[in-house]
């Protein structure tokens, strides 16, 4: 869990029995993911692939146990971004590199487990990298996306309960959870100092879990 780079893996599942990612790119913290560290960013990566190893181990145990395909539905927040003195990803060098790099290896290796993107907050500047990007994605791409705007309307927050429950919602959105672990609320100043001091390498050693296990159960662990 890295408070630059703000994500939780697991939320629950919505009607359809995908489930559900929430990232807040927002709130990501580019010049300080990349130099406020005492772990390369390789290993920040690796932590990365180890929850979409587990990402799609759940969907395959959840398909094969329903006999039907289970996907992953992300909700993305792009509020506050490039707000707070915090830079947007495309001006640092560093961060921009990693990430792309992250991106190639997602595309490679964990294809097609998403079935839609839901992305919220979206700043104007935002809108208009995404008219150019239509232009390089395919129809398939384009259809798994949906920009809903402003999470604070109830027009946005009556379509994003279409297609996540409500009782899943952080209250951020209007639901009753007050706190999804690596997404919201945000660490405070000496939250993160604290888990910068803290942080180091070390060797994990990981029990597999039972495919009965309910993943809300697995303890949080700083890495």
């Amino acid at each position: 869990r890295n408070p630059s780079l703000r994500i939780c893996p697991f939320a629950g599942r919505n009607d359809e029995g995908n489930i559900l990612w929430f990232v807040h790119t927002g709130l990501n913290d580019p010049a300080s993911f990349v130099q406020h560290r005492q772990v390369s960013k390789e290993e920040d990566a690796k932590t990365i692939n180890l929850v979409l190893e587990w990402t799609l181990w759940y969907l395959d145990v959840l398909s094969r146990r329903e006999e039907r395909i289970v996907y992953c539905v992300k909700v993305m927040d792009f509020k506050g971004l490039g707000g707070g003195g915090r830079k947007l990803p495309m001006f640092v060098p560093e961060f921009k590199a990693w990430l792309q790099g992250l991106i190639t290896s997602m595309q490679k290796h964990y294809c097609e487990h998403d079935t839609l993107f839901l992305l919220l907050n979206t700043p104007w500047i935002f809108r208009t990298i995404f008219g150019l990007m239509k232009l390089l994605l395919t129809k398939r791409q384009m259809s798994k996306i949906r920009v809903l705007g402003d999470a604070s309307t109830d027009e946005v927050r009556g379509a994003l309960c279409q297609m996540v429950p409500k009782g899943l919602l952080h209250a951020e959105y209007g639901g009753p959870v007050q706190r999804l672990v690596g997404f919201l609320p945000a660490d405070s100043p000496e939250a993160i100092e604290k888990w910068y001091q803290n942080r180091h390498t070390m060797a994990v050693e990981y029990a597999a879990p039972s495919p009965n296990d309910d993943p809300g159960d697995v303890a949080e662990v700083s890495v």
